[in-house]
């Protein structure tokens, strides 16, 4: 049955713009999250909605949430928000965590 299940998203963000400090923050925020130049925005009284994910939605999927104890467990959902190549070249860590771990 659970093969048969499957999610999918649509993520919009919603920012207050009214005056000119609102419009530096989110132009600040975009920049900041790298999202694309080709992303719409609607503004409707003094609030700023940007389509992140869009209507056509995406492939999302459940992850464990890992502040719950066993034996309880809740689960939370992952949206991508850009894409994934399959068998694309392998991305370095950014961090050592195993070096940082035996320093422990």
């Amino acid at each position: 049955m659970h093969d048969r299940v499957k999610l999918s998203g649509w993520v919009v963000g919603k920012a207050p713009l009214a005056t000119a400090d609102d419009v530096r923050a989110l132009a600040a925020w975009l920049n900041y999250y790298n999202i694309s130049n080709d992303t719409e925005i609607e503004v409707e009284r003094g609030t700023a909605w940007i389509e992140i994910v869009g209507q056509d939605s995406v492939e999302c999927e459940w992850i464990e949430c890992g502040d719950h104890i066993p034996p309880a467990h809740a689960h939370d959902v992952v949206i991508p928000t850009h894409a994934h190549v399959e068998g694309g070249p392998s991305m370095p860590a950014k961090f050592d965590w195993p070096a940082k771990d035996r320093s422990k």
